[in-house]
């Protein structure tokens, strides 16, 4: 989370005390401080999770994209062709525009960003295709140099007559696309199992295996044939499976109540818990069970609270106040 994100939801989080506790201003401001501590504090917990939308808070630049923050053109894709845009978006207000080059008609190019070297990751992206009948493009696609050079171990092709093909080489399944439409694409890469699962907007269209000599990725791709169209792409997420703090567990289905709460705090939403653990707005572990029973809370300094729930799976955080 960046600082002027935070900014913003100690903003939203001021007017929230204001109009819905009956807390005092000064106790506002305690709140506030302390959440801007845990803020910084669960942001930390959850820094194995990169998150790239483009915006100039995380360091970007409207204009040409290329060599900004880690990510390059391949082929026939050059700088006045790919741009950091503000004009759509999923995320923010920035996205990346590549659009095509008529002078290279048919020649394949686009953009890429390294992978890290995760035994487990998710690579996930929005993207938006301009146009039917015009180009192919080939997105969120993976590529390894463990055996072959540049060898694609999967993706998302889209072809110009609609048609999607998602997978590899010998595992595909066939769906079709629409154009001026937002999909959320996702990988999930197991290097244990050498297996990549494959999803389109959280719905699971398949599973792919890879060789065995394959340890790592080196770069995922967006790119097309440079025929009378173009794309882009925002919100990029890239995850370590191994190390997840806010993971798969529903958070909108945990019920801490009351919150706030004075007196005690009761669970709701989790079954085979194995540990919670509880952190003030410093950071400092003050409470730890492996059971949901109520907590009593009265004797806590009032603020704002990290909570922290891991079952036999997963970890998930959220968050309450002490009135």
């Amino acid at each position: 989370m960046t600082y002027v994100r935070i900014l913003k939801f100690l903003s939203l989080f001021e007017n929230f005390i204001y109009f819905c506790s009956p807390l005092t201003i000064n106790m506002n401001k305690k709140l506030l401080i302390s959440t801007l501590s845990i803020l910084l504090f669960s942001n930390t917990l959850s820094a194995q999770e990169t998150k790239i939308s483009f915006e100039t808070s995380e360091g970007f630049n409207l204009g040409n994209f290329h060599g900004q923050k880690g990510w390059s053109n391949w082929g026939y894709v050059d700088e006045t062709h790919s741009q950091v845009v503000n004009t759509i978006a999923t995320d923010g207000v920035n996205s990346v525009s590549v659009i095509a080059d008529e002078a290279q008609e048919e020649n394949w190019g686009g953009i890429f960003h390294d992978a890290p070297a995760y035994s487990r990751m998710s690579i996930s992206a929005d993207i938006y295709l301009d146009n039917l009948n015009s180009a192919d493009y080939d997105m969120l696609s993976l590529y390894s140099m463990d055996v072959d050079e540049y060898e694609r171990l999967g993706g998302f092709y889209y072809s110009y007559d609609a048609t999607l093909e998602v997978g590899d080489d010998t595992t595909i399944v066939t769906k079709t696309w629409q154009a001026k439409k937002w999909y959320n694409l996702k990988v999930n890469i197991d290097f244990t199992t050498k297996k990549i699962e494959y999803y389109i907007d959280n719905v699971k269209i398949t599973t792919s295996t890879f060789n065995s000599q394959i340890n790592s990725i080196k770069e995922f791709d967006f790119e097309f044939d440079n025929y009378k169209s173009g794309f882009k792409v925002d919100n990029v997420k890239i995850q370590n499976l191994d190390n997840l703090a806010t993971s798969e567990i529903d958070k909108n289905v945990i019920q801490i109540y009351p919150n706030p709460s004075s007196d005690f705090i009761n669970f709701k939403g989790i079954k085979d818990v194995e540990q919670i653990s509880i952190f003030d707005g410093s950071g400092t572990l003050i409470y730890q069970s492996n059971s949901f029973a109520p907590i009593d809370v009265k004797t806590w300094k009032s603020g704002l609270y990290l909570i922290k729930i891991k079952t036999k799976n997963t970890e998930a955080t959220t968050k309450f106040i002490k009135q």
